[in-house]
Formats: C-alpha cells, structure tokens, sequence
C-alpha cells in the first residue's frame, strides 16, 4: 500500500496487524482453514505465513479472480469466505451470519453491506467461482468479480437495517491503523464484535452518524 505502506505487518498490540485478523475469523465457527492468498511481490507475507504456520498461496497480482480461484482449487475448498487484508477488525459471528445465510438463500455470492467499512466479506461456493473464472474476459470484473455476480442478478446482500458505510474501520491510512490499536489496546482481550467497535468509535468521534 502507498498510503499505509506495510499495514498488513504493522504491530498492533504486538502482533502484525495480519496475525490479528486471522487470529479472529479463525474464531467463527464455520471457518475450517484460514487461507491467504498472496503474490510473488510479497515475500514478508510469504514468510509470515511460514512464521505463524498459515495457509498460503501465491498467485497473479493483477487478476484478484485468477488469484482467488487458484488458490481455492489447491486447497480444495468448497464454500469459500473471502475478505481483503485490511479489514483487521472483521467480526467473526458476523462471518457466520453471512454464511448461514449464503447456505439459506444459495445465491452465488452473497456479502455483507451497510456494515461499517471494515465488515467487508463475502461468500460463494466453488462452482460459482469456477464459473465466473471461466465466463469473465473483462479485466476490471476480473478484479471485482463480486459485482459481475451482482450485474448477473446471483448476488444477495446480508444488510444491516441502518446504513453504517460512512464509517470506515479499513487500514487505508496511518490514522486508520492508530484506530485499530485503540480498538485492540480497549477490547483485545476478548473476540469482540463490530458493535463493540462501533461504540469505541463513536466515543471516539462523538458527531453523530
């Protein structure tokens, strides 16, 4: 990242922020195997991956479908929930609601919205993104396969009743990554949820939403 160059092995609470979000979502009961899917042009997540003994793969920078199919098919997952590297407070029970309604309703992708940003994931199963890797060309849907899926009508959204979305928790920024140590130096010492976090943050930024 240029804006937050390192983020995802930046200490938090003495862990890199990475540890941290694997550490969580490992607690959501649905969860089977943390997998991160990395490139070539990132040998520390390689070697923290080794370090902390996390499931890995390594695949194309640019095309995130190719990626993310890849390294699916070499661990031979089956329903896959997958959220990006900078989303460190990502609550696991929220994870297992977003499953349990994927497997409720059996579109093929579905994702959580209007959670703050930071509550980012979605779920699809093999099939599904055996499917869209085969189907997409276009090089930017290859990149937000998530939203060809919605194009297509095969996307439900897991929505919280009031839009939250203008809260961003992303490590996008230094600032970003100074709020998530608040947030682990305040509540890590427990798996805490995103309304937990949405508490801190508003004592934090007491104006209203």
């Amino acid at each position: 990242s240029t804006r937050c160059p390192g983020k995802a092995l930046a200490d938090v609470c003495g862990k890199p922020a990475l540890y941290q979000m694997v550490n969580r979502i490992r607690q959501a009961n649905y969860i089977h195997d943390v997998v991160i899917a990395t490139t070539e042009d990132s040998p520390r997540i390689i070697d923290f991956c080794k370090e902390y003994n996390i499931s890995y793969s390594v695949g194309d920078v640019d095309d995130i479908l190719d990626r993310t199919y890849q390294c699916a098919r070499e661990h031979k997952l089956d329903v896959i929930a997958r959220s990006w590297g900078d989303c460190i407070v990502l609550d696991p029970f929220l994870v297992n609601e977003l499953i349990n309604d994927h497997l409720s309703f059996g579109y093929d992708y579905t994702y959580l919205i209007g959670y703050p940003k930071g509550q980012n994931a979605g779920v699809l199963e093999f099939d599904a993104l055996e499917y869209a890797w085969k189907t997409i060309e276009d090089r930017q849907w290859r990149l937000w396969f998530q939203r060809w899926f919605a194009k297509q009508g095969k996307a439900r959204g897991y929505s919280y009743y009031k839009p939250l979305d203008s809260i961003s928790w992303c490590v996008d920024y230094p600032k970003d990554l100074e709020f998530t140590r608040k947030v682990f130096e305040a509540l890590g010492d427990h798996i805490f949820t995103w309304e937990e976090v949405l508490e801190l943050w508003l004592k934090l930024n007491p104006s209203p939403i």
